[in-house]
C-alpha cells in the first residue's frame, strides 16, 4: 500500500539545515513534488545554527548561504500566522520555544510538519520525518504506484 504524499508540508530549521549542508533532506527537498514552507522565524533559527555546522560540514559559510537561498522553501511572516501564535505557545512553548513559530504556521495552513525533531509528537498535529518520506518517495517512483 502506498502512502500519500501531502500537498504540502512545513518544514523545521532542522531538514533546512540538513538539505543545505548536504544531508539526508538534501535530495529529498528537491524531489519532493509537496509546497515546501516554513514560518520567517524558522528561517532566523537556521541562521543561528549554520555558520557552526557549514563549518563542521567543511563548507564554505558563502556556499552555505548560497544554498540556503535556492531551496524550494517559501517563507511567510508572523503576519500571515500571528493569529495561531497563542494556541502554538500553549502546545509546544514550554518544550521548545523556538517551535512556536513553525508550529503556528502549521496550524493556520492545517498542514503536516516535516521534521525530525520529536518535541512535536503528541501535539496533535501529522508530523513526518526524512526517513519516512524518503520511503514514501521511494513507494511513489515504483511502477504501478500512484
Amino acid at each position: 500500500m502506498t502512502s500519500k504524499l501531502p500537498a504540502r508540508l512545513v518544514v523545521d530549521a532542522n531538514v533546512i539545515l540538513s538539505a543545505v549542508v548536504g544531508g539526508k533532506a538534501a535530495d529529498l527537498v528537491w524531489a519532493m513534488p509537496s509546497e515546501l514552507v516554513t514560518a520567517a522565524h524558522t528561517l532566523q533559527e537556521v541562521m543561528r545554527y549554520l555558520p557552526t555546522l557549514a563549518d563542521k560540514a567543511g563548507i564554505p559559510l558563502e556556499v552555505a548561504l548560497g544554498a540556503l537561498r535556492l531551496l524550494p522553501i517559501t517563507a511567510y511572516r508572523r503576519t500571515f500566522y500571528g493569529a495561531k501564535v497563542a494556541q502554538a505557545r500553549d502546545l509546544i512553548g514550554g518544550r521548545d520555544p523556538d517551535d512556536v513559530d513553525l508550529l503556528a504556521l502549521a496550524l493556520k495552513l492545517i498542514s503536516p510538519i516535516w521534521t525530525n525533531d520529536r518535541d512535536f509528537r503528541g501535539l496533535g498535529i501529522e508530523i513526518y520525518t526524512t526517513a519516512q518520506l524518503a520511503a514514501m518517495c521511494d513507494e511513489s517512483a515504483l511502477p504501478g504506484q500512484g
